[in-house]
């Protein structure tokens, strides 16, 4: 009569992997040790590269002209003094700096000085390149007045404005010997009342406009 205890031990030995001087099974790899099985490097997604800021924002140069950055602009004063008889009049209907220009140069592309805040990166009425150009209504028309004697000033950003289209980009201003023009009157005043200043940019002076050949007293009879 056979007796069935005696295989046992063999069913033991079998069924122990852990047991003192077996070999240890082998390691299954985890899903985040890499591809799972059956699958290629082009299956895994790939990372998405970080898209390109604007140039606005960046402070390149998307016109390829030259111009210094935005960002680092020099601040001065642009000044109108009133050395007239009479009070003189100028429009600041799209803000204090309208009546000022700096005259570009035969090769140069035209640019308008910027305002005094910063820069706007979104949605705005000035409508500047890589953003938004919300509709807005024309500003109200708006007139300053200096008395015989007085000044009115513009902080002025030491920041341009160069039109591309309907949009804008914001750059520094020009460097070295540069001629300012300030303008009574609006746009469409024949002949333009101006005077031109030479200056070398940046500077920290303020830029002194002078109105006084038109309306100066006439001298005293004897």
């Amino acid at each position: 009569m056979r007796r069935p205890v005696l295989w046992v031990p063999a069913l033991l030995l079998l069924a122990c992997g852990g047991c003192p001087g077996s070999d240890p099974a082998p390691e299954t790899p985890s899903p985040a040790a890499g591809p799972s099985a059956g699958s290629t490097e082009s299956d895994a997604p790939a990372a998405a590269a970080p898209a390109p800021a604007p140039a606005a924002v960046t402070g390149e140069d998307p016109l390829g002209i030259g111009l210094p950055d935005h960002r680092a602009a020099n601040e001065t004063t642009l000044r109108i003094v009133n050395d007239r008889a009479e009070t003189i009049r100028f429009v600041i209907s799209f803000g204090r700096g309208q009546p000022f220009a700096i005259l570009p140069r035969d090769s140069e592309r035209e640019f308008r000085l910027g305002g005094e805040g910063p820069v706007v990166a979104g949605p705005s009425c000035d409508c500047r390149c890589g953003f938004d150009c919300l509709e807005c209504e024309p500003p109200l028309y708006q007139e300053a007045e200096v008395e015989p004697g007085g000044h009115f000033d513009f902080a002025w950003s030491g920041r341009v404005r160069v039109p591309e289209g309907h949009c804008f980009h914001p750059y520094g201003a020009p460097t070295g010997p540069r001629t300012f023009e300030a303008c009574l009157g609006d746009f469409g005043t024949q002949p333009r009342d101006c005077v031109r200043v030479d200056t070398e940019l940046p500077t920290d002076s303020p830029i002194e406009f002078h109105f006084g050949a038109l309306g100066a007293a006439e001298p005293a009879a004897p």
